[in-house]
């Protein structure tokens, strides 16, 4: 980057922070490309990449006012609000996986004790197939969908993805918020 370039994303960080739209928008069309290779590179996804670079613009807007020469370059600036914005997500990713992986074996676990239950539990059992089933139906579309695919087809969330040709973030996502939609459902009938 040029002296230039560092010069002219100065002078916009600081009309950002006199609350200058035009100038985000310059700052945008300048930096938009380099920040989103950064954010594309930690998060290997395109979608969530885009909704990073978008948060982590926001996060300059508000924050423009506080960038000083003597902190550091101001690319290091923006490249650090936008790196840090882009952990945050991984990480936020890495919590829900784990959460997700918990909840499908808590699952699993409940499906495997339905099954060893002795027959005067079994009316227990299908109360509570009605109960999925009517959670399952008032599910959104592309939640039950993937649901029912990795739970009640045995697929995995891979195998989910490449069957309806979207993104595995996204069928790990769709596949959460449908858990946990479902999880009152899924608590021991009384």
């Amino acid at each position: 980057m040029t002296e230039d370039d560092a010069n002219r994303i100065k002078d916009l960080l600081r009309r950002v922070a006199e609350r200058d739209a035009s100038a985000l928008e310059s700052l945008h069309g300048f930096m938009a490309d380099r920040l989103f290779g950064l954010v594309l590179g930690i998060l290997k996804d395109r979608h969530e990449s885009e909704d990073v670079l978008q948060e982590s613009f926001v996060k300059i807007w508000k924050k423009a006012g506080s960038y000083h020469e003597n902190q550091g370059s101001p690319l290091g600036w923006l490249l650090t609000i936008t790196r840090n914005t882009a952990y945050d997500r991984y990480r936020k990713r890495v919590r829900q996986a784990e959460q997700l992986d918990n909840m499908q074996g808590e699952m699993k676990e409940q499906a495997g004790q339905i099954e060893a239950q002795a027959a005067d539990d079994q009316l227990v059992g299908v109360e509570r197939k009605k109960q999925i089933r009517t959670a399952l139906a008032n599910l959104a579309g592309e939640q039950r969908e993937a649901i029912e695919l990795a739970f009640f087809s045995g697929h995995t969330q891979v195998e989910v993805s490449e069957k309806l040709g979207v993104p595995l973030g996204t069928i790990k996502a769709r596949i959460r918020r449908g858990m946990q939609s479902l999880k009152p459902y899924l608590t021991p009938i009384s």
